[in-house]
């Protein structure tokens, strides 16, 4: 078919490839020609469509094209001596398959838009192929362009998240956090492909994606302490440049080339972006600086200590996503601060204002991170919780009926997300750092009564262990 007849039935043909991905999502049916719907896959793939509208029928069609090259090239690359698989060599028509990926990922490179699905199921193709010693000879004379103008790029922040942080930040910081939406994040694919090529000796791609992601910081980072400013493609660059850095933590740490130098990299171009004018570089600045933290704490304690400090005063930025990732980051860096840390910086002093932070973000955005983050502080902090414990476990009981549903269709209570769970945990560990102090405890069971009474029970199993826990403080 014309390209012409093929805009015109868009619609039906998203449904004929939805068919065909379910036919052979278990495997090729015996007796099948494959090769018409194959080339048919092809043509489509070559399409490209300019419109950035991601809910286009087109996008909605190429999702499914690609969707169904990747199974079948998850399925069948690598294999040796498999026979015919729908009438076709599966080794030739997997090269095609990832001849087609590299196509389409270069014109994304030359400035062309791909959807966010589209561009994670290419790049899951493309992490998929880098794994396999068959496929590398062909991905090799392409993969310094692969890496500075398409996965790094990928890892930066753009349109629609800005659209979304600027629209909804609660939601922003929802998906950022959601592991559903992971799954099918570009950026997530782009990661794996990150660490397949730095992680493995033999593609031996560590040293020029750290050169790559070093000029940026250069660039960047010493134009924005040179000069005092900092442009939006800039931003969009050193954010991009600092997932990179985050996402090969464990890389960097165990490599005797680059684990001495995270000092200095932290000194030179991560703490100057704490004072970014961009609200999402803040943000990465102290999701890397987490990242790091347990590393930093060992061999540069000042350097730790800095960190801890900005993503404190960061609890007050303007742009609440950039609170919830400070808030969140925090949790390693207490984690590894000990005894004789929290009295030397003077953090008993803070104390109360950290708590009662930590507590009005909970309040305002259902996530995990901001709960593990209380636990820890209550924990690390102990003793010294005693005459905030009673407002602790009052803030923390409120919580956890704002986002409990009373009961399902089965009359079963449940919580909409794990975070009533980590309420409920935390709160134990509030009761375990005051456990010595009867009277305090005395004053907590008007609260956590009414919590007994309804999940305590046939109805209650979904948080039976959580209550176990508090019922044994």
């Amino acid at each position: 078919a014309g390209l012409a007849d093929v805009h015109g039935n868009v619609v039906m043909l998203r449904v004929c490839c939805k068919i065909y991905y379910s036919v052979i999502y278990m495997g090729m049916p015996s007796g099948l020609d494959a090769r018409p719907w194959m080339e048919g896959l092809f043509l489509l793939a070559a399409v490209n469509v300019e419109t950035r509208d991601v809910g286009h029928a087109w996008w909605k069609l190429k999702k499914w094209v690609i969707s169904t090259m990747y199974r079948y090239f998850s399925r069948h690359a690598g294999k040796v001596d498999s026979g015919l698989v729908g009438m076709m060599d599966p080794a030739s028509v997997c090269m095609r398959i990832l001849h087609a990926t590299i196509s389409s990922l270069s014109l994304y490179s030359q400035g062309h838009f791909l959807s966010p699905r589209v561009a994670n199921t290419l790049l899951n193709i493309l992490d998929e192929a880098v794994r396999k010693p068959a496929y590398w000879s062909e991905i090799q004379p392409h993969i310094s362009q692969l890496i500075q103008h398409v996965v790094i790029p990928m890892l930066a922040f753009d349109d629609l998240d800005q659209e979304l942080w600027d629209e909804d930040p609660e939601e922003y910081i929802r998906k950022g956090y959601d592991i559903i939406e992971d799954i099918y994040s570009p950026k997530t694919s782009a990661v794996a492909v990150l660490c397949c090529l730095c992680g493995s000796k033999k593609r031996n791609q560590l040293d020029p994606v750290m050169a790559f992601l070093a000029a940026i910081f250069q660039e960047t980072v010493g134009e924005w302490v040179n000069t005092a400013t900092m442009t939006q493609a800039q931003a969009r660059k050193l954010d991009g440049a600092i997932y990179g850095v985050g996402s090969l933590a464990s890389i960097l740490q165990k490599n005797k080339t680059y684990k001495p130098q995270i000092p200095s990299l932290f000194q030179t171009f991560i703490l100057p972006t704490f004072s970014s004018p961009y609200g999402h570089v803040r943000a990465k600045a102290c999701w890397v600086s987490s990242e790091f933290a347990s590393a930093l704490h060992n061999v540069s304690p000042e350097i730790f200590m800095q960190l801890l400090q900005r993503m404190q005063a960061l609890l007050n930025d303007p742009e609440l996503p950039v609170q919830v990732d400070a808030a969140i980051a925090m949790r390693e860096f207490f984690s590894n601060i000990d005894e004789d840390q929290v009295q030397q910086y003077g953090f008993l002093q803070v104390l109360p204002s950290l708590l009662s932070k930590f507590l009005e973000l909970a309040n305002s955005v259902d996530s995990e991170g901001i709960m593990d983050t209380i636990e820890c502080v209550v924990d690390k902090f102990g003793e010294h919780i005693g005459p905030y414990a009673f407002d602790v476990a009052s803030a923390l009981v409120a919580q956890f009926w704002k986002i409990v549903n009373v009961e399902d269709d089965d009359g079963d209570v449940f919580t909409d997300s794990l975070a009533g769970h980590q309420v409920l945990g935390t709160i134990a560990t509030v009761l375990e750092a005051v456990s010595k102090s009867p009277e305090i405890l005395a004053q907590m069971e008007g609260l956590l009564f009414p919590i007994f009474d309804k999940c305590m029970g046939d109805n209650g199993m979904d948080v039976i262990e959580e209550m176990l826990d508090i019922v044994t403080q």
